[in-house]
């Protein structure tokens, strides 16, 4: 499962590598050479979080956890870039192919430009979302009325914890006091709870 997985992201990395080195250095005039080097480092980043699966975390010392983090920022930032880029290049090119006065979609500066802007924006949405996941969430208050029930009760649902060996302890412990101070009745665990080996979350 594993080696397939592998050769799954491989494939991917290099397409989501080769089409973004293509549409950010394709028209500069970088030789061969370096543009291969900028696919092969983008590849790299991509893949970075999935990489860092493989070691045990005290290889990477008291750093795994900012390493971890820096590098799923950076597998977002790309990721983010990638998408919006592909949605941005459809579009500008039916624009530039239908007569709009807009600068081609080929134009080393306007590229450059457009580029620039939007990897200004996936930044900002990948620190942003960085910072949301790394925090302890807010309670979501819902109400339910029902026949069926006979007298009140509360339910807590925890979706979507992710525990791996990255995740501060200090979030976890401040999820489980947050969940605990509301003395719900029923606490529930729906899915997505261990993304990681037994062996290296023992701590959490």
């Amino acid at each position: 499962m594993w080696i397939t997985f592998a050769i799954i992201m491989f494939g991917v990395s290099l397409a989501v590598s080769g089409l973004i080195t293509v549409r950010w250095a394709g028209t500069t005039a970088l030789g061969l050479g370096p543009k291969f080097l900028i696919a092969i480092c983008i590849s790299l980043v991509f893949m970075s979080p999935f990489i860092l699966r493989f070691p045990n975390s005290p290889l990477l010392g008291g750093f795994c956890n900012a390493i971890t983090y820096a590098a799923y920022f950076l597998f977002v930032c790309i990721f983010l870039f990638f998408c919006f880029m592909i949605a941005r290049d459809v579009a500008w090119f039916i624009l530039h192919h239908f007569g709009v006065k807009v600068p081609s979609p080929f134009h080393p500066g306007a590229v450059l430009r457009a580029n620039i802007a939007l990897l200004t924006v996936v930044v900002v949405l990948a620190a942003y979302s960085l910072y949301e996941g790394t925090k302890v969430p807010h309670v979501r208050s819902i109400t339910l009325f029902s026949d069926k029930v006979q007298k009140p009760f509360s339910l807590v649902a925890l979706p979507d914890l992710h525990v791996h060996r990255a995740l501060s302890a200090k979030k976890l412990k401040g999820i489980v006091d947050k969940t605990n101070a509301l003395k719900p009745d029923v606490i529930a665990l729906p899915g997505d709870i261990v993304d990681d080996r037994a062996d290296a979350i023992g701590d959490l």
